[in-house]
């Protein structure tokens, strides 16, 4: 077996690169290589400028198909300026806002552009309308990456903040304090309202079991509550709409 040339992977830059094995399990999709890294960094900035961090983004980078980052610090000239924007971000609990502009609005609109764009069967298109489907998709996978990570820093300060104030107050290791959130985020814990409202659906049908026959495959059993023409039917309909496209294992869409 060849041995692998260590040159090969040498820092695309200077600082300290780091694996990211987080977001995905091995190589990435050249598609996503492509539009991953320069959606990062300008909506991470964003984020953090926001809210006066002094950090500026991640530098993604990709080195022979892995993903690397590296967190770069903020430009001298913008320090001072940071600084008071942060004193005034956290005076105001600025991540009350944005949580309150996340759920009422973002969130909601994402959702209808995405599903806007889900319900179209690139079967039907022709050539020049399947291209211009495709240029929206892209877009669309664009803004969603730069829109998602604004928002990292109204999530992960305040988190950030109860960690270190119960730590300073308690003397606690980090581990048990970050656990007290656990599950916090019904999307993180795996509950959704329309997961709910099918298992209510399925629970007040007469004949549930005709749904669940452990007989049937997995794809027969959604195949079925798809297929129904009541509430659960249409439950089910909405909750796959919803999740059915959505990736189990990494963030690579291709």
């Amino acid at each position: 077996m060849a041995k692998l040339d260590a040159t090969a992977f040498a820092a695309p830059g200077p600082g300290t690169w780091v694996l990211d094995a987080v977001h995905f399990h091995g190589p990435v999709s050249r598609y996503h290589g492509d539009l991953f890294p320069a959606c990062v960094r300008d909506g991470f900035r964003d984020g953090t400028r926001r809210y006066g961090l002094l950090f500026d983004t991640l530098d993604f980078r990709i080195v022979n198909g892995f993903a690397y980052f590296c967190a770069m610090p903020v430009p001298e000239a913008e320090t001072a300026a940071r600084i008071v924007t942060a004193e005034a971000a956290y005076g105001a609990r600025l991540w009350r806002d944005d949580m309150d502009r996340w759920e009422n609005e973002v969130r909601p609109e994402s959702i209808r552009v995405g599903r806007e764009l889900q319900a179209i069967d690139p079967a039907t298109l022709t050539d020049d309308e399947l291209v211009a489907y495709v240029d929206r998709c892209i877009a669309h996978h664009r803004r969603m990456i730069h829109q998602h990570h604004t928002f990292n820093v109204a999530a992960l300060l305040p988190v950030g903040d109860l960690m270190a104030s119960v730590a300073a107050w308690t003397g606690l290791p980090l581990g048990p304090i970050v656990a007290l959130v656990r599950g916090a985020a019904p999307e993180s814990a795996g509950t959704f309202p329309e997961l709910d409202a099918l298992a209510v659906a399925l629970r007040e049908h007469v004949s549930v079991e005709a749904f669940l026959d452990p007989k049937l495959s997995p794809a027969e059993i959604i195949s079925r509550l798809r297929a129904d023409p009541g509430e659960v039917g249409e439950a089910a309909r909405t909750y796959l709409d919803l999740v059915g496209h959505r990736l189990l294992d990494s963030v690579d869409a291709a």
